[in-house]
């Protein structure tokens, strides 16, 4: 049995993190059931489902109960005389799971102070245009994405892959292995789906 949404985290209403939070739910856990159900992926993947959205939902909710009223009383929350204690958009949008279906590159944690994944195996691929109209996030699904960069464009700047770098996208738009963790990418498939071997 699978909880998402409001029954695996009920929070007091700020900036729809509620919904945001159910919907990445969702996502996450629906292409990891699809994985397992097609042979794809082994059934130990969706132990990973927990291990990934437990902790998001705890620090949303609990980010959530600090707050009352709307985005302007979010910003003055989280807010002093100092500076900016918790950016509220790395919060909500710039999460960073600690243990999963991703391959870690040792770079560390995303920085909590602003919104920078970089590309970060265990965080949602940055928005960056491939061309005119398509990015990096448009690219996630049905199953896994490899994207590769030739050229130095905005999109490698933002995910910190070079020229010859590249990043493993799982369908709920995490990054799911990126070049400079050492890791082969065969090696990198088969620790993401759970499987020995790709």
């Amino acid at each position: 049995m699978f909880l998402a949404g409001d029954a695996a985290h009920v929070m007091p209403p700020m900036a729809a993190a509620g919904a945001n939070t159910a919907i990445a739910d969702v996502a996450n856990l629906a292409w990891k059931l699809a994985a397992v159900l097609s042979c794809q992926a082994a059934p130990a993947l969706l132990g990973t489902y927990h291990a990934e959205r437990h902790p998001v939902g705890y620090a949303t909710a609990a980010a959530s109960s600090e707050v009352a009223g709307h985005v302007g009383d979010m910003l003055a929350t989280v807010t002093n005389g100092d500076g900016l204690r918790r950016h509220p958009t790395a919060t909500l949008f710039g999460t960073q799971y600690h243990d999963g279906a991703f391959v870690p590159d040792h770079r560390g944690p995303a920085p909590a102070d602003r919104c920078a994944p970089e590309g970060r195996p265990g965080t949602r691929v940055p928005h960056a245009w491939l061309d005119a109209t398509t990015s990096t996030i448009d690219h996630a699904g049905p199953g896994l994405t490899l994207l590769t960069g030739p050229d130095p464009d905005r999109w490698t700047a933002e995910t910190a892959v070079g020229e010859d770098g590249a990043l493993l996208l799982r369908p709920d738009a995490i990054v799911a292995w990126h070049s400079s963790s050492g890791v082969p990418l065969a090696e990198a498939l088969g620790q993401v789906l759970g499987t020995v071997s790709a």
